[in-house]
């Protein structure tokens, strides 16, 4: 948390060790913190510091992300050569492009476009879960106007999914669940009583 305040970039090595409980828990919420309550050494008061810090990562592995919610606090860069590490970078040029930047108040967040496209991108350095698999195996996704399409809510994929895999395939919780099926892409969806119901169709291998 210190390192947050004093530094301006912290590398976490070999990302895909740190676990999905942790991923998706405390470094989540911790890379999004605005302000770090700190107590520095010989302070005897916590105080809130501004955060400086962002966060790269290195893996060496493809599946490293396990946010169902689409991790777009991430952005993953395939790196296909080797880094030239010889020749000397620019900070005077870097600093200038940085400042003229925010002189000129160039948007320094995503918008809800750049998210969708940073979701749609990260989806391939997913890891796959069970909820995932299973629902690939059993379902597509359908237009509403598919006369195939059926109308369910995401108990009834958990449930349909749980009586033709086993009771114990899905490890994940009908929440999490949930949070997958939002975020599967192109699902349609319409609000019922019971609350959001998806237009899938019964894949004809696995009905």
């Amino acid at each position: 948390m210190q390192s947050m305040v004093d530094f301006l970039l912290i590398n976490i090595d070999e990302f895909n060790s740190i676990s999905k409980k942790i991923q998706e828990g405390f470094l989540k919420n911790t890379i999004q913190l605005a302000s770090i309550p700190l107590k520095r050494p010989y302070s005897r008061r916590v105080e809130a510091e501004r955060r400086r810090a962002s966060f790269i990562a290195t893996s060496n592995m493809t599946d490293v992300l396990s946010d169902p919610s689409g991790s777009r606090r991430f952005f993953v860069v395939n790196v296909t050569g080797p880094i030239d590490t010889e020749r000397p970078i620019h900070y005077e040029q870097l600093y200038a492009q940085a400042a003229a930047a925010v002189r000129n108040n160039e948007r320094r967040w995503f918008d809800h476009d750049d998210m969708e496209e940073v979701m749609a991108h990260n989806r391939k350095y997913a890891l796959l879960s069970s909820a995932d698999m299973y629902f690939n195996d059993y379902f597509d996704t359908a237009s509403a106007d598919d006369p195939d399409a059926l109308k369910l809510t995401a108990s009834e994929i958990y449930d349909y999914i749980r009586k033709r895999a086993g009771a114990t395939a899905v490890t994940e919780s009908l929440t999490v669940f949930g949070r997958y099926l939002s975020n599967v892409p192109d699902i349609e969806k319409v609000h019922v009583k019971s609350g959001t119901a998806y237009f899938v169709k019964y894949r004809k291998t696995g009905r």
